[in-house]
């Protein structure tokens, strides 16, 4: 990255910067004609260990999907759950992985790997004295690590620990790139390039335009290659190179691939664009003004689920560009928390706790002076004889063929002032959208030309002739359309809901009801209302309010007239619904009404027993030709043979628990149940869709068309497009750390071996869930421990303390919120026996046993007397009986292993009691020479 930002600030930022500003700006006008589609869905993940500044060279992703990131301080690693930092003597420049994920580092001082040292993860160096310095890459290749350092290269392989460096020649300039390109490493140099075959060869330019590769990235599945040169331009190579003209200009930083199309290109301050290989266009932008947190950035990468990893001096950005989500949270003019919306005339109406806002954009204009030679008079002069036809073609003699050209050519050059506009003219029409923006913003700001041209200043040269004079002239120019939210004038107060009536809005707010129309808002309701019902096709209002009556307001003639107020006996009226026969229905804390409608009078037909003490939403619509009422106790219908609200279980068992609640406009009701959110179709059967887990506080759904509309938690709008394939991705399960009492354990190793004081093993797991929707459960058995599977948990982390001696096999599976689950592959533990308990200390035991018997029998058969022989002789007897009852007590236990019943346990010692008796007596024997000694012995005691 280094050798990147270097290249461009001293050969490119520079002296292209004039033409960087022209391709951005027309890039932007590109931009904005598909900006209303929405933003993509954007999300920010910052490191949890104390850091004042995030300054970020490189960023990789594992098999694995664990995210790893060059760091001024270290290496950082995320796994969705857990942060981690390994510290590193200089700062790491860049990140490579072997086949086996084993992590090499180049830093700004010196090159190695990252290994397991007293149980923590550790840089270690592999430079030697000589090979310190300044390390901008490092590359995985055929099976070696390769560091790009000044004006060597070095080669390390893993399998043989053996580092080789090559060289070149010290006239020229440093490396400064390294890659794979047609499956050869390549370095380059801004002054050349060089291929390692058994040396590094000079090569010639990968690029055709002789520049210097700014970044590249390289699909892994498809080979596609994509370059960003030093000159400005962007290059795809699939067999041979192709100019990518849409991205021409840009300052890029970085590349990262989302999918076989997708191409994210990162800048120096414009933000990340993203260019579609099949259309040839950009297809979006993402830069501080919807979503990231800062224009400059470092580095990077896509993770298994095609997410745009961004490292900014804030953390990391997530972008899914893939993801059937559009965000519509970063336009301006929003004030206040967002209640609820309304899709009128095309447009939508965002209601909010500071009054209403619709969707509109305002093109920006900006003027430009330029200056133009004042026209000279001109004599009319005879008519010129007729020129050729420029549909001339030549054929057949050679030099008829040059004569013509050379006229054709004359032609040109006398009438390019007159034809160049006209060739403009008949052939815009053909070019692409982005180049005709190009070719029209490029007039207003080209350099001083010939006399007729557009000059943007006037440059007086030497010897002109001082008396020409220009005339002054402003262009407008269209350099950006804005999208935006407006606010709707005289609405200020919190708006509880949004009703299209009859080509304008009613709006209701706590304190009463307005009509907004296009050019005022009037109040046509001035008490507190809590909930207001429109029958579709009418011109009339139902009202609930605060108090607890029901106000029929209808509008008659432009005038809104107070026709009814209908009693409740007492209820507060929290619903109303209109069914498809006619009838009203209104639900309140105690009771369900059906009201009788007429012109001049409505009447309550009948009621049903209602429990909603708490006050709940109510939502009342119909399913399978009936009516039904959801709250958060359960979905019922109405039984009306025994005017009873009945639960339908049959639903309930599909839905689930209800948490939530909410109903589109056309009365199909939405519910989440703790987990995800389903809909109720009118025939009864239930969608489901996965993405929606992204919203679980959501406030209000919409469908338009086969678009959904939702608001989340009262602050963001949203815009997510269903599609057949509606399952996300799979994260892959894997083992994130395995430690003893010592430390970390490698995590590749599948068979560990560990001694009897480090016998507590504690093993962690990861399932990276980017998008916080998969909801990991796990699932253990440690075999050789317990044969039987655990119950299924959230947590991560298994801590087996104090194993006994013995071999043992972890396995553990996983399982996400669709029920898919994975196993791991087994990992394997020895927990070698202690010394005492091992065979060659019994075999010392039986040796020193033997010893003890053959010394203590040789003084026993000697003729002295002597009261010092008796006493060794005895002493070494009653040593050797004890070390005989320890040693078969240690093969007891090593047999019987832990018995755990303390009865099983003195039944064992009762056993091992009744077998030292005879072996006591036989050891005796032996030990005093037989019988006769026995009884000599004994009688010199009595005697004594």
């Amino acid at each position: 990255m280094v050798a990147k930002i270097g290249i461009f600030l001293k050969s490119h930022q520079f002296r292209q910067m004039n033409r960087i500003f022209l391709a951005t700006l027309f890039l932007f006008l590109a931009f904005l004609s598909v900006a209303q589609e929405g933003d993509y869905f954007v999300s920010h993940f910052s490191p949890t260990f104390n850091q004042k500044e995030q300054t970020y060279f490189d960023l990789i992703f594992t098999d694995t999907d664990e995210l790893v990131a060059a760091n001024r301080a270290g290496i950082v690693t995320f796994d969705g759950e857990d942060w981690s930092l390994i510290k590193t003597p200089s700062a790491p420049l860049s990140i490579s992985l072997d086949s086996t994920m084993h992590m090499y580092v180049a830093c700004a001082d010196d090159f190695g790997r990252i290994v397991v040292v007293d149980g923590q993860q550790r840089f270690q160096s592999l430079a030697n004295d000589q090979n310190h310095g300044l390390t901008l890459k490092s590359l995985h290749h055929k099976g070696a690590i390769y560091f790009l350092q000044g004006f060597a290269l070095h080669q390390y392989d893993p399998l043989t620990g053996d580092l080789k460096t090559f060289q070149v020649d010290s006239g020229e300039v440093e490396l400064n790139q390294l890659l794979v390109f047609e499956d050869f490493l390549w370095l380059e140099t801004s002054a050349g390039a060089y291929y390692l075959n058994d040396s590094l060869t000079a090569g010639p330019n990968i690029l055709p335009d002789s520049s210097s590769i700014l970044s590249y990235a390289t699909h892994q599945k498809t080979s596609q290659l994509a370059f960003a040169s030093s000159s400005g331009a962007v290059y795809m190579y699939y067999d041979q190179f192709q100019k990518v003209e849409a991205l021409d200009g840009l300052a890029i930083n970085d590349m990262a691939w989302i999918s076989e199309d997708l191409l994210a290109v990162s800048t120096l301050s414009e933000g990340i664009f993203f260019y579609s290989l099949s259309t040839k266009t950009i297809t979006g932008q993402t830069n501080s003004s919807n979503g990231l947190l800062d224009n400059e950035i470092f580095a990077v990468a896509t993770d298994g689920s095609s997410g745009l990893w961004i490292a900014n001096t804030f953390g990391f950005t997530r972008v899914a560009p893939l993801l059937p989500i559009r965000s519509f949270n970063h336009y301006p003019g929003l004030e206040g928390n967002l209640t609820t919306a309304a899709y009128i005339d095309g447009t939508w109406n965002i209601a909010t706790s500071n009054g209403v806002y619709y969707f509109d954009q305002i093109d920006n204009y900006k003027n430009t002076v330029y200056y133009v030679p004042k026209k000279k008079v001109v004599v009319a002069k005879a008519p010129v004889k007729p020129q050729l036809k420029t549909t001339i073609t030549a054929t057949g003699n050679p030099k008829m063929r040059a004569r013509v050209t050379n006229l054709l050519s004359k032609r040109s050059d006398e009438v390019k002032d007159t034809r160049q506009v006209t060739l403009q003219a008949k052939t815009s029409d053909n070019k692409p959208v982005l180049k005709q923006l190009r070719s029209s913003i490029s007039k207003v700001f080209q350099p001083a030309s010939t006399e007729g041209g557009l000059l943007s200043r006037i440059h007086l040269q030497r010897g002109q002739d001082k008396k020409i004079e220009y005339e002054r002239r402003v262009k407008k120019t269209l350099v950006s359309t804005q999208y935006l939210y407006k606010k709707l004038p005289d609405v200020t107060e919190k708006i509880k809901q949004l009703i299209p009536f009859d080509g304008n809005i009613i709006a209701v707010t706590p304190s009463g009801i307005i009509e907004i129309n296009k050019s005022s808002a009037e109040e046509i309701f001035s008490e507190p209302v809590r909930y207001v019902f429109h029958s579709k096709g009418s011109r009339t209002l139902w009202i609930s309010t605060q108090i607890g009556s029901v106000i029929r307001l209808e509008k008659i003639d432009n005038v809104w007239v107070e026709v009814e107020t209908l009693v409740t006996t007492g209820d507060i009226v929290l619903s109303i619904y209109e069914d498809s026969k006619g009838l009203l229905w209104m639900a309140g804390a105690n009771e369900l009404f059906s009201v009788l409608v007429t012109d001049t009078i409505s009447l309550i037909a009948d009621t049903y027993p209602l429990e909603n003490q708490f006050f709940d939403n109510i939502r009342i619509t119909e399913i399978k030709d009936a009516l039904y009422l959801i709250n958060t106790q359960g979905i019922f219908t109405v039984d009306m043979e025994s005017n009873m609200l009945v639960q339908d279980v049959a639903i309930m068992e599909k839905v689930g628990s209800i948490v939530k609640h909410l109903t589109q406009s056309n009365g199909r009701p939405w519910i989440h149940n703790g987990d995800n959110w389903t809909r109720i179709e009118e025939n009864g059967s239930i969608t489901q869709f996965n993405y929606l887990k992204l919203f679980p506080q959501m406030t209000y759904i919409e469908q338009i068309g086969e678009e959904l509309w939702l608001i989340d938690d009262h602050t963001s709008l949203f815009k997510f497009t269903p599609s057949e394939n509606d399952s996300i991705p799979a994260s892959q399960m894997y083992f994130r750390a395995i430690s003893d009492r010592r430390g970390l354990l490698p995590t590749s190793v599948r068979n560990h071996s560990l001694s009897y004081e480090q016998n507590s093993v504690i093993v962690e797991m990861a399932r990276p869930d980017y998008l916080d929707l998969v909801n990991v459960e796990y699932q253990y058995r440690m075999v050789g421990l317990n044969e039987k599977w655990s119950e299924w948990s959230t947590s991560s982390r298994l801590n087996f303390n104090y194993l006994p001696p013995g071999d043992y096999k972890l396995e553990v599976r996983s399982r996400d919120t669709f029920g898919r689950e994975q196993e791991s592959e087994p990992i394997t533990f020895k927990i070698k026996p202690p010394y005492w308990q091992t065979t060659w200390f019994s075999a010392l035991q039986v040796l020193f046993f033997t010893a003890l018997v053959l010394i203590a029998s040789r003084l026993n058969r000697q003729k002295s007397e002597s009261k010092k022989r008796v006493i060794i002789s005895n002493l070494l007897t009653i040593v050797t009986i004890v070390m005989v009852i320890e040693l078969l007590q240690n093969v007891a236990e090593s047999y019987f292993g832990e018995l755990g019943s303390p009865v099983l346990a003195f039944g064992l010692d009762v056993m091992v009691a009744l077998v030292i008796f005879p072996v006591e007596t036989l050891l005796r024997r032996v030990v005093t020479g037989g019988k006769e000694a026995i009884a000599a012995s004994d009688l010199n005691n009595a005697s004594g």
